[in-house]
């Protein structure tokens, strides 16, 4: 089954335009693969590799970039996320995993809020909202940015609009 998938996947993405190096694709799906299993220092050498064949991706730069996140290097993650937001600034191509528009701003604004960059995390969870206004759990997580500068009346506010709109969470979150 995971080849068959794999091999889906691959003619997906060369369908949708996604990724023309079938590669490239290949070695980020590895990536993934050592990612998932909790060894992000084998993944490392695959993404930097799809990456170098095929720069275009801003998937790729994403899943390295919550590589980076995940070992505490956030300088790094919010390199990746940057250049995911610059190849695909509206999120309009849903990565592989099916997280849509703003999830790339959702992942640099929590990289921002784990080194003290609240007013930055504010902005790119404004940037999601506006991209994905219907993602109740984005405004939870902008409240914990409010909280984290003081604002604490706009992390209330921004609870309660989550409470009324509370649904099932459609992309992961490090909150």
């Amino acid at each position: 089954m995971g080849w068959l998938k794999s091999q889906l996947q691959l003619l997906t993405a060369s369908v949708s335009g996604y990724a023309t190096n079938a590669k490239a694709v290949h070695l980020y799906e590895c990536g993934k693969d050592y990612y998932r299993r909790g060894e992000r220092d084998r993944a490392f050498p695959y993404f930097d590799e799809a990456i170098g064949l095929n720069p275009t991706v801003a998937d790729f730069f994403y899943w390295r970039g919550w590589s980076y996140e995940h070992k505490g290097q956030y300088d790094r993650a919010i390199a990746d996320f940057s250049e995911a937001i610059r190849l695909d600034p509206n999120g309009d191509t849903p990565n592989a995993e099916g997280y849509g528009r703003g999830v790339y701003f959702q992942c640099r604004a929590e990289a921002y809020l784990l080194i003290g960059q609240g007013d930055r995390a504010i902005a790119d969870f404004n940037e999601m909202l506006r991209l994905a206004p219907d993602y109740w759990h984005g405004y939870t997580l902008r409240a914990n940015a409010y909280e984290a500068i003081g604002e604490h009346e706009r992390a209330l506010a921004d609870r309660e609009k989550a409470e009324e709109a509370e649904k099932p969470v459609p992309w992961r979150s490090l909150a």
